[in-house]
């Protein structure tokens, strides 16, 4: 099976809301959850832009699979559209993801693993998505993630300088009081999957 982005068809699409994006509810706090990303089955990375609040720095995104990265950078967080669909590259069951903001205007980078950041503070707010109508996309259900791009006292710690959707599988384990010990990323199998049959017409499903 091969996970695909499906655009907006002309016409209305009943039954599906339209998506938001999730702002973080302790703005003005730096964000006290950890994040261990894990495939949990073989795929691709399919994320969808969903904003980026007021930033004025040049932001894009990226990602590392087992610390390497994976060679594709995109969602410009100045230049990309609402829903615009990207694929991060492979991943393999049990492999680690890590995403990586990569802030043009500063040089400095931001990664969902706080371990790699620089100044050691979670720059990345995560949290469960429903699925909806992104733009002209159609986003399955999974995960929105949301980068603060500027650290130290200048932050606003507000979580929207790149927003975006990453779909997912199935959630490994139950959050923690303070930390989220782990979360679980499936992304084979995931998104929408057109298929045909001889006895039927072309469908979708997630």
């Amino acid at each position: 099976m091969v996970a695909v982005c499906v655009a907006m068809a002309a016409g209305p699409l009943t039954g599906i809301a339209d998506a938001s994006p999730i702002p973080y509810p302790d703005a003005g706090e730096i964000n006290q959850q950890t994040y261990t990303l894990v495939a949990t089955q073989s795929g691709t990375i399919n994320v969808w832009f969903a904003g980026k609040g007021t930033a004025v720095n040049d932001d894009v995104l990226t990602a590392l699979v087992n610390g390497i990265p994976t060679g594709t950078v995109g969602l410009d967080n100045q230049t990309s559209q609402i829903g615009q669909y990207l694929n991060l590259g492979h991943v393999d069951a049990g492999e680690t993801i890590v995403f990586e903001m990569q802030d043009l205007s500063s040089g400095r980078n931001w990664f969902t693993d706080n371990a790699k950041n620089s100044d050691r503070t979670n720059h990345a707010y995560m949290t469960t998505f429903a699925g909806g109508l992104v733009g002209a996309s159609v986003v399955p259900a999974g995960w929105y993630i949301g980068f603060e791009d500027v650290s130290g006292c200048g932050s606003d710690w507000n979580y929207q300088d790149l927003q975006f959707y990453a779909s997912t599988g199935s959630v490994g384990a139950v959050p923690e009081p303070s930390t989220w010990a782990m979360m679980v990323l499936g992304f084979a199998g995931v998104g929408f999957m057109a298929y045909r049959r001889k006895s039927k017409p072309a469908s979708m499903a997630v």
